[in-house]
Parts: structure tokens; sequence; C-alpha cells
């Protein structure tokens, strides 16, 4: 045992006895930190104190003497001013470090008056996470190994969980789990198995061992995805007077982002993409790719119309417009016969005379009405 300051006999074997008292306990007072993180253990210090030392493995690593602190193996010591509390720290914690720790303090007035602090510290690793690929096309499976250690001893884990966005993951395949223990470090190693969605691209998954928040790794998922286009109006059937501008707007979502057209039937089979001037835009976030056609109406746009996504993963197509015009209609609406009654008052017959009129019937044309019905559904058509 290395002892930076003279310590009396009495202290001396006061502090071997406490050492023996304190290897054969576990201690109430559990400490757990992250690798890596900074440490600072407290001890509250008695009104009569002359000597404190704090232990570890054995070894003292800091002591307080006659208004002096010192420090050892990149620990530092620091008591306050009214000598109420003993702060014992260190900026990187290792594995190494975790144990129990002992302040122990000795009365100027009674040398066998001695007070025993008790803290264990127990050290946890950053998991560390991989992937087996860095994207995955929707549907694919995705291997996950996820890794953890930590210091044997009062704590200990059975599981490591995995989530992404609000989806835990509960229902992941675990594939393997091992464990094991060297120099009172265990380490723990789980390779799962779940499928890739569309819901999780550009979403993280995260692999957490510990109850610490802060503890966690991490990796972004990509998934790669045939586009869904959508076509609107949504409506089943849409008004358009003749000479009027009616806008047909297609919107999809694909990774890559696809690109989008709008597409007019030709035969009983082919469509044609239509040529003319379009507004786009897009989100490179969201993976979304708008476009917005404008038609002027008149006989020539008459037919059935689509909107066309795609990307390397293939096509898809939205539902089915049809735009056409209505054929005039023409209908005969007649007024209703009209009795005219003209009451003779005869003096000596008393007739009433009574005639009947109809009016002419009056032709009426409707105007010329384009509308757009929906037809079908939505087709996707994969390379």
């Amino acid at each position: 045992m290395f002892l930076p300051i003279p310590l009396t006999p009495i202290l001396l074997l006061v502090l071997i006895s406490t050492l023996k008292t304190v290897n054969a306990q576990h201690p109430d007072n559990v400490k757990v930190v992250i690798k890596g993180e900074h440490i600072s253990l407290r001890c509250y210090l008695i009104s009569s104190l002359d000597t404190l030392v704090w232990i570890h493995k054995g070894d003292v690593i800091a002591s307080y003497m006659e208004g002096t602190a010192i420090g050892f193996k990149d620990f530092s010591l620091t008591v306050n001013l009214n000598r109420s509390i003993s702060a014992l720290m260190k900026n990187q914690i290792e594995f190494e470090d975790a144990g129990n720790y002992s302040c122990i303090q000795q009365s100027k007035y009674h040398a066998k008056d001695v007070q025993t602090h008790d803290v264990t510290l127990m050290v946890q690793g950053i998991p560390i996470l991989s992937v087996d690929k860095d994207r995955f096309k929707e549907g694919e499976p995705i291997f996950a190994t996820c890794c953890a250690k930590y210091t044997s001893g009062l704590m200990d884990i059975s599981n490591i969980t995995l989530s992404i966005g609000m989806d835990n993951l509960a229902l992941r395949y675990i594939l393997s789990s091992d464990r094991t223990t060297k120099d009172n470090i265990t380490s723990l190693c789980q390779t799962s198995i779940f499928q890739s969605k569309r819901s999780f691209h550009n979403k993280y998954l995260i692999c957490r061992a510990f109850d610490k928040s802060n503890n966690f790794s991490s990796i972004k998922i990509l998934v790669l995805y045939l586009p869904v286009v959508t076509i609107y109006p949504a409506l089943k059937q849409w008004q358009v007077n003749e000479g009027e501008e009616a806008n047909v707007i297609c919107e999809a979502n694909g990774n890559p982002i696809p690109e989008v057209y709008l597409q007019q039937k030709v035969s009983s089979e082919d469509w044609t993409t239509f040529n003319i001037e379009t507004n786009t835009n897009q989100d490179n976030e969201t993976n979304y790719k708008g476009l917005n056609v404008t038609l002027k109406m008149n006989k020539g746009l008459l037919g059935f119309y689509r909107c066309m996504a795609t990307n390397v993963l293939g096509s898809s197509f939205s539902e089915v417009n049809f735009i056409y015009a209505q054929a005039p209609d023409t209908f005969e609406w007649e007024m209703p016969t009209i009795i005219t009654c003209v009451v003779v008052i005869a003096f000596l017959t008393g007739a009433v005379i009574c005639t009947n009129r109809r009016q002419r019937s009056k032709r009426i044309k409707n105007k010329n009405v384009y509308h757009v019905q929906q037809l079908g559904n939505v087709k996707n058509d994969v390379d």
C-alpha cells in the first residue's frame, strides 16, 4: 500500500481492519456512471476531523491532513471551507475504476474514533451498434448487432432493447445472445433480425442496454422504396366549363425521390407522357415530389389521364381520371294546359263557356360541360 502522508500506527491498523471489512460487505451506496464520464464522490466530514483518506482496492488514492488535500492516480480531492464535505473527483472514469471506495476519517481528539463512508462505483460502457448494410430495400431483413460492457457486481442486464422512432421493435427475432465475463467486466452481445419498412427511412436505430437515458448507440437507417403517387382533385366528378383552366396535381413519395409525370391514354393499351408546361416542387427531407399541370379545357383534351412516378425500383401509377364532354341535352319543356273559363251570365240560360289553350313547347339546350371522373384503383409496376 502506498501512503502519501505519514499516518499514526493506530490509524494504520484501523485502515487495514477497515479495508478487510469493506471488501467483505456490499455497501448500500451505489453510484452508476458511464465510461469516460466525470465522477465526484462525496464524504460528509466529522467536526473533529484530523486525518482523512480515500481508499480504493487497497490503495490510498487521496488524503487530507493539516489543511492539505492530495490526490493520486488521476484523482483529486477537495474539502470545502467549513470542512464539512470532502469530494473525490476524476475526469475520465475507466472500467478499472469500478469497485468499492472508502472515505475514512480519524478524530483529532480520539485516535480510535474512526468513521467510514463506503461507496460502490459501477461503470457502464457505451453500447456498440452495427448493421449488416448501409441501406436496405423495403421488406429486406435488417441484421443488427449490439454489444454492451459493464462492470460485474450489484448491477446486471438481461436484455438489450432496439427501437426506431416510436417502434420499440419488440417483435424482432433475436438470433443470438452471448454473455462473457473477464477481469470483472461483463460483455453482452445480441444479434437481432427485423424487416425494413419505408417508415424507418431516415430514422435512427437506437440500442439501449441500461436505464441511463444518455447511454445509447444509434445508426441512421436508409430504406429504398417504390413510389406511391396520387392524382388530385380526388373527386368522382369534376365539372369544368369549356375554355376554363383546370389544374391536375400529381403527388408522389419514394426513395430515391421519383420523377413524376402526367400521362394521357392514346389507345386501348398505350399511354403517352403529357408534354405541356408544368410546375414541380420537391422536398428532400420527406422524399416528396409534386407536379402541377394546367389544362385549358377543349375537345382535344378529352380522354383518360393518370399520374406516373418512377425511380430505380420501378414505376407506380395513380388512379385514372376520365375527362369527358357531356353531350348536349335537348328536351321539351311544355307548359301545362291552361283552361280559361268565360262565364257568361245569360239571363235566360245561365250557361258557362270554357275554352282550352295550350302554350307552345319551348326547346332548351344545355351548354357543353366537361367533367373529370375517377376510375379504377392504384396500380404498381415494378421492373
